[in-house]
């Protein structure tokens, strides 16, 4: 399951035992279900987690036995008065909710190692690697690539995350980057590729200096070109978006050790800093999801950074543990 999916049926799972949801609440609900075999599959999980926090009851619910979570497992619990729908104190749910997700943040978060990369960082680390021609690296967060250097091309395979090459000049041997469904070309430059490019989960190539050809699709190519102080992107079916013109200092301030936000979307931003955390950053108010937001993080002490970036938006953060972080 997709980590939208997993917090849209945590979403669903709270509105739903709310004391003023409404008919409409569940025919959205049963919409939502009805719409993808996943969303049902991800709430039925979430619930089925939650049920097996029975025996956590009294914890949870302090001394009022009534002060449980309901969920309707056959979609059809709309016909349940208001007045019977259970009261969760603010407190209990945040503590409640922790605990019942808590399983799905460590499956979820926990990322299987890729064995065959040459090199990989682990989720918030970075580092600098040297080639055999005399390439520079850098491996952002949460990074693998394999290295396939010969007589005619030196080939990196980006199989995740985000590496930038200070490539050393060879005319004989072209310097190229897969990832996706797409490559970059080079012969002497620096440039950035990324993978899962944020609201887009497109790849993106990011040019420092010189000039970057960039290739989709088999069979017929699709061919752009990157200048310095460019980037572009492309998606998984080969489709090429326009060059853009950015900053970037600011686009590849990672290297820095900082994570930059200019207008962008709370959502968006907390799940950029989460690349760098392991675990999950779950914001649980939906009503602050789209507030935009402008900040600059140090990725070595993004705990405080978090702390930060919630206090401009009201919001508190509670550490639940290593692996899960709510915002409310």
């Amino acid at each position: 399951m997709s980590e939208l999916i997993d917090e849209q049926a945590t979403d669903w799972l709270l509105r739903l035992n709310e004391a003023d949801a409404t008919a409409q609440d569940f025919d959205a609900f049963n919409a939502w279900c009805a719409d993808d075999p996943k969303h049902r599959d991800a709430y039925n999980k979430v619930a089925s987690l939650w049920s097996d926090l029975e025996s956590m009851e009294p914890a949870i619910a302090g001394s009022d036995s009534d002060h449980i979570l309901a969920f309707p497992t056959n979609h059809g619990a709309r016909e349940r008065s208001a007045a019977a729908k259970p009261q969760f104190g603010r407190a209990g749910w945040i503590g409640a909710i922790a605990a019942s997700i808590a399983c799905l943040v460590v499956f979820s978060s926990l990322k299987a190692p890729l064995y065959f990369a040459d090199h990989s960082t682990a989720t918030g680390q970075q580092s600098v690697i040297h080639l055999e021609d005399g390439t520079v690296g850098y491996l952002n967060t949460d990074t693998a690539i394999d290295v396939s250097f010969g007589a005619v091309g030196r080939r990196i395979e980006l199989l995740k995350g985000e590496a930038l090459f200070e490539v050393a000049k060879d005319p004989e041997r072209p310097f190229e980057i897969t990832a996706g469904n797409g490559r970059s070309v080079a012969l002497g430059t620096a440039y950035a590729v990324r993978t899962d490019f944020p609201r887009s989960g497109a790849t993106a190539v990011t040019v420092e200096e010189g000039i970057v050809s960039i290739r989709t699709g088999y069979g017929e190519d699709t061919t752009s070109v990157v200048n310095a102080g460019q980037q572009v992107s492309y998606s998984d079916d080969g489709t090429i978006a326009p060059v853009a013109n950015v900053d970037v200092s600011d686009a590849l301030a990672w290297k820095r050790g900082l994570i930059l936000f200019d207008n962008l979307s709370l959502q968006d931003a907390l799940a950029e800093v989460n690349r760098y955390t392991p675990g999950r950053i779950v914001l649980l108010a939906e009503n602050r999801a789209s507030k935009r937001v402008t900040a600059t993080l140090s990725i070595k002490t993004l705990d405080e950074g978090l702390e930060a970036l919630a206090s401009t938006q009201n919001l508190t953060v509670h550490k639940v543990s290593p692996y899960l972080t709510l915002l409310y």
